[in-house]
């Protein structure tokens, strides 16, 4: 830096969204660096992240920053896009938010089939707008707090690391009936689908067992880019089966992968 020179003033902020198509599936998770100006308020975020999301017609998309929702983007079925926001439209770098999630909701989101004769059940029916429904859909996601706030990973006995030598700070939590979300300090997140006996204690956090977990990273010491994401995907069959999958996420797709057994009867402890 030249003498006299100013430091420029330069924050980002992670934004990703749920899949909306099966290609988003093999790009998962689609998740972008935002630079964030020092002025920018949260209506411009929301400008570009509205840039940023697939235009579709008759969608809510929710934008929470893994403890709470803070607004969402609405686009009607002329396209066009409005915002409507749960905190002041304030300046976001006053906010303290470094990564935002963004859920997609459409009109069959809150509909699903019911015993063998598939008898078709309306989700949240006193709500009159879609906007409501999401709203009470993104309620139900917050109803817990995870009460470990860091440790080492171990998936169906398989360490990360060597045990107990990496700690994992958590960052951010979404806790939803069928996916639990963790997103840590560097930049890892693990995404747990389906997950069944759950022990969510101060020192640990256990699942007896889970239909697909993934593991991300990006590659220690370098930028963080999708040519620097790396996975462990772990998928289990209705038999019991298990295939393990590892490496660069631009490179696994669904099916790819090794039968792994397990070391442990214990889809995830961390602790």
């Amino acid at each position: 830096m030249k003498a006299g020179s100013k430091r420029v003033f330069q924050q980002y902020v992670r934004v990703d969204r749920e899949s909306v198509c099966l290609g988003d599936d093999c790009t998962a998770p689609n998740e972008k660096l935002f630079p964030i100006g020092k002025r920018d308020k949260l209506s411009d975020i929301f400008r570009m992240i509205a840039e940023y999301l697939p235009h579709m017609y008759d969608v809510v998309w929710a934008v929470d920053s893994g403890k709470k929702v803070i607004g969402y983007i609405v686009m009607d079925m002329m396209e066009q896009v409005r915002y409507e926001f749960c905190l002041e439209d304030q300046v976001f770098c006053e906010l303290d938010i470094k990564a935002l999630h963004c859920s997609y909701f459409h009109p069959g989101s809150c509909m699903y089939t019911k015993g063998e004769n598939g008898v078709v059940i309306e989700k949240h029916p006193e709500c009159r707008t879609l906007l409501d429904k999401a709203k009470c859909c993104m309620q139900e996601r917050f109803l817990y707090e995870l009460k470990v706030k860091g440790g080492g990973l171990c998936i169906w006995g398989e360490w990360f690391g060597r045990p107990h030598d990496n700690f994992h700070i958590v960052d951010t939590v979404r806790w939803e009936k069928n996916e639990i979300i963790l997103r840590f300090e560097e930049g890892e997140a693990l995404y747990i689908s389906n997950p069944m006996g759950i022990i969510n204690e101060k020192e640990q956090l256990i699942i007896r067992d889970a239909r697909r977990i993934l593991w991300v990273w990006y590659y220690y010491g370098r930028e963080h880019t999708y040519d620097n994401m790396y996975v462990r995907q772990y998928t289990k069959s209705a038999d019991g089966k298990i295939i393990r999958a590892e490496g660069k996420r631009c490179d696994i797709r669904d099916g790819d992968g090794v039968v792994f057994r397990p070391m442990g009867e214990n889809a995830i402890c961390f602790q």
